[in-house]
């Protein structure tokens, strides 16, 4: 049952978390009440998760796409801001990821960890709106999970960029946590370099196709700006490949760790490393 301390700590995440607490509000959810708690991630979060998950599958979210169109100053500056990913709403979209699945956490883990979750999802810069969804897991069945979306209303919601303008800054924005360029080559370059779409239904596949195709567009727009920029700045890139070899093996690190719990059960929900 919890206390009425670890309530209120955990109403006090939620209330950290923009839009969610009218968002359950909505669905008539009260988290204290829920056997899991499903989280939809689609960055850094499955292979970086803020919190140890019990499981972790395979996810999808249709409607929607994923973005670089939100300023960023942990891998930016205060005068360059970067640019991190978020979720716009799309008719035909469909948005690949993965499900932490959260299950039988004690009321007070569950405050500790949606405090963490805050920590971790929201910046200085107001760039999220929160609330729950719809996700399809590998197998067909249906969740709903809690995600971050792209707060359209925010001044910190850049909409309309064109590719060349979204790579100029991936490629040359740095901050407290790395570089854009990091971001991008960990957590979406490799998943969409390897993505198949085979197994999935001809719709998904369209959808799917077209999210790898812009990202495809993407990232060689950044790999010539960088390679433009050696050549115009080669000390500044020095020291951002510098940064990037060493974000690298802290990658690897976490994921790999992550990995462990991949379509696993896990017993012990536990708190897990964020560097």
């Amino acid at each position: 049952m919890g206390t009425s301390i670890e309530r209120d700590r955990l109403n006090a995440a939620v209330a950290r978390l923009f839009g969610l607490r009218e968002n359950l509000e909505q669905h008539g959810v009260k988290l204290d009440e829920l056997e899991d708690l499903h989280i939809f991630g689609y960055g850094s979060l499955p292979d970086k998760p803020h919190w140890q998950p019990t499981s972790m599958t395979p996810a999808f979210l249709t409607g929607f796409r994923r973005s670089f169109c939100c300023k960023c100053i942990s891998r930016g500056t205060d005068d360059f801001t970067g640019l991190t990913l978020g979720l716009e709403k799309l008719e035909d979209g469909v948005v690949p990821g993965a499900v932490l699945s959260y299950r039988n956490i004690p009321l007070g883990d569950l405050a500790d960890m949606m405090h963490v979750f805050a920590d971790r999802e929201v910046p200085r810069l107001k760039i999220y709106h929160f609330g729950l969804c719809d996700t399809e897991l590998a197998d067909g069945r249906i969740v709903k999970a809690l995600a971050c979306f792209a707060d359209t209303g925010s001044e910190n919601y850049l909409h309309g960029m064109s590719v060349t303008e979204k790579s100029q800054i991936i490629a040359m924005a740095s901050g407290e946590k790395g570089t854009c360029k990091t971001y991008l080559d960990h957590y979406v370059r490799l998943r969409v370099q390897n993505a198949r779409f085979d197994d999935h239904p001809p719709e998904r596949q369209i959808a799917l196709m077209r999210d790898k195709d812009y990202f495809m567009r993407l990232m060689q727009a950044v790999d010539l700006r960088r390679a433009e920029m050696r050549l115009t700045m080669p000390e500044y890139v020095a020291q951002l490949e510098e940064l990037e070899a060493q974000q690298l093996h802290l990658w690897q690190v976490s994921k790999g760790k992550a990995d462990n719990v991949f379509e696993n059960d896990n017993p012990a929900a536990k708190h897990a490393d964020r560097a």
